[in-house]
């Protein structure tokens, strides 16, 4: 017993070796690890079944430790009598991962999907490659450079390849800072520097727009250094900040379709994705540092084209950068992908062939940018490419949540606020009523008997063993108590309903005053009028083809067939004894509470 004892001890984990201490048998030992780990409750399954549900790995820990722990949850469940199927287990690992293994997620989903021994194995290979591939220092191009370089001049050469992983750099030495290229600023005479210190003031307008912003140059709040008050310490030689960095400024007057011609990008970048086509996901590790030394993510790659007049100009290898303003037309990649020439002047500019020299594409100075613009499309709005789901879903004609969901995964549309997508559309509501709500109406009667309600059933698919057919189903508005008689043809009922009204009249010493029934023959008929008026009984009828004005009764009837019908199939009795089934449901409902 020793021995065993120290067998299990031995197994034992360090958070559950204190359940052991003070144990002086094997079976006590035992006995506690089952009480405290594999005690079967309702509780507990529910407890754990929650915690597989909303497991998330943490960015902090391993594949391995994930799986470890999951595997942990479904070896508890196991233990209390739940164990979780194979299928459950690779769908609840697949989600438990997070946006990151989204692309793995998507791939092992499709059909057929592996078994969870192959999982695990496919995950972990999956975890190796990717670590290994972070190993590569990466490279971060640059999308326009900031200030002018006083020290040497470099330009690093790189060749972007769509089909692989990002960029690749030639491999020779480069001098000074490989991350940057010059621009060669040319000085205009008619520019203004800032004034000196003490004398420039801000317009409200820059006020409300830099209030948060901190300066590159003196560190302070509320501005940003093209106006920064210190600037005549930084511009000794008259440099101006290069006309570039305005796409992160306060010139705000260029639109989200045109596109600004920057000879110090790279490449071609656009912050909306809507423009892209063709679209590939981007696996690499580069990024984009823009003149204030921002790192920008790279999402995906696309194609694009820019439409100027009759011309029409195809860009490919457009990089997508979400946090991107504005739309850069790299002139070194256009240079590159096309023999064309690029000459600006004072007011405009153009892109001409090489050779021939006629104009392919022509734009304007706005400011000091220089961009290209294309037409406006009936179909888009370029103005807000942003908002929330319920405006996403008014200007799409209402479609489905779900359809919102697909294109804001897609990247086809930018949806603000929470990502549960659930909001009510009145309008929608509205189509989709086939016809008014009723009310519910108060219960009008005070005392048993002041009205009943009465409706037939049938025919029945199957004949009672007493050759029964149908039944009538009467209620009491007062006290909801349910009479069932069956019969065999529907002028049976007018009988059925006499002998009714003594039964009520003999046992409980009380009449009926108002009947309430639909319009069909077995209530309406000449000796049943004739009987309520002799009697003084008001007869209520429902609209035509309106049964929820007979809504209690209605609800009866299907409480009875499902009850009776329930009770058959778990008996295994044959369907003829429908009507004693029936009979034991009218009495279950009349005395259950």
């Amino acid at each position: 017993d020793r021995l065993l004892r120290g067998w299990i001890i031995g197994t034992l984990s360090e958070e559950a070796l204190g359940l052991a201490i003070g144990q002086e048998t094997s079976r006590s030992v035992w006995n506690a690890l089952k009480e405290a780990h594999a005690q079967d409750s309702q509780e507990r399954e529910f407890t754990l079944r929650q915690q597989l549900t909303y497991l998330c790995k943490d960015e902090n820990t391993t594949i391995g430790e994930h799986i470890r722990k999951f595997k942990s949850i479904c070896d508890n469940l196991a233990a209390i009598g739940s164990p979780v199927t194979d299928k459950v287990k690779v769908f609840s690992l697949l989600t438990s991962l997070g946006p990151k293994y989204e692309s793995f997620t998507t791939t092992m989903l499709k059909p057929p999907p592996p078994s969870y021994t192959e999982l695990v194995s496919l995950l972990q290979g999956y975890e190796q490659r990717q670590t290994w591939f972070s190993t590569t220092a990466p490279t971060h191009q640059l999308a326009f450079y900031g200030q002018k370089q006083r020290h040497g001049s470099i330009e690093p050469q790189t060749n972007f390849n769509p089909n692989g992983h990002g960029f690749q750099a030639h491999k020779h030495h480069l001098s000074g800072h490989n991350n940057f290229s010059q621009q060669n600023v040319t000085k205009d005479s008619k520019l203004q520097t800032p004034p000196p210190p003490g004398k420039r003031r801000m317009t409200p307008a820059e006020r409300e727009m830099c209030r948060d912003e901190i300066c590159q140059l003196c560190g302070g709040m509320g501005h940003v250094a093209k106006i920064c008050w210190h600037l005549s310490k930084y511009t000794q030689a008259q440099d101006e900040i290069p006309k570039a960095l305005a796409a992160l400024t306060l010139d705000n007057s260029v639109l989200d379709i045109e596109w600004t011609s920057d000879t110090g990008a790279s490449h071609h970048m656009t912050g909306n994705a809507g423009m892209l086509k063709n679209k590939r996901p981007y696996f690499g590790n580069d990024s984009v540092l823009i003149g204030d030394d921002t790192l920008l993510g790279i999402k995906s790659v696309g194609d694009t084209q820019i439409k100027n007049g009759n011309q029409t100009l195809p860009l490919n290898d457009v990089l997508h950068v979400p946090n991107l303003n504005r739309n850069l037309l790299s002139i070194s990649q256009l240079t590159d992908h096309y023999p064309v020439n690029s000459e600006l002047s004072n007011v405009d500019f153009c892109v001409k062939e090489r050779e021939t020299g006629p104009k392919l594409m022509q734009g304007q100075r706005k400011g000091d940018l220089y961009v290209i613009s294309s037409p406006h499309e009936l179909y888009f709005s370029h103005r807000f490419k942003s908002s929330t789901a319920e405006v996403w879903h008014q200007r799409l004609g209402h479609p489905q949540i779900s359809t919102l969901k697909l294109l804001q995964q897609k990247g086809l549309i930018d949806v603000q606020g929470s990502n549960k997508l659930q909001f009510m559309c009145d309008s929608c509501q509205l189509v989709k009523l086939s016809k008014l709500p009723f009310y519910v109406l108060e219960n009008s009667s005070s005392s048993n008997f002041n009205k009943i309600h009465c409706d037939l059933w049938g025919p029945s698919l199957v004949l009672s063993l007493e050759k029964f057919h149908y039944y009538a189903c009467i209620v009491d508005d007062f006290s909801r108590y349910t009479w069932f008689i069956p019969l065999k043809r529907k002028s049976d009922f007018v009988d059925a309903y006499l002998a009714f009204e003594n039964y009520v009249a003999r046992q409980y010493d009380k009449k009926i005053k108002k009947i309430h029934s639909d319009g069909g023959g077995e209530f309406v008929n000449a000796r049943l009028s004739s009987h309520f008026q002799a009697e003084g009984i008001i007869h209520q009828i429902s609209c035509p083809h309106t049964p929820e004005q007979s809504g209690m009764v209605e609800r009866r009837h299907r409480m009875i067939r499902e009850l009776g019908i329930s009770m058959i199939f778990h008996c295994g009795a044959p369907l003829d004894l429908w009507v004693e089934a029936f009979i034991t449901a009218v009495f279950l409902i009349s005395h259950l509470p």
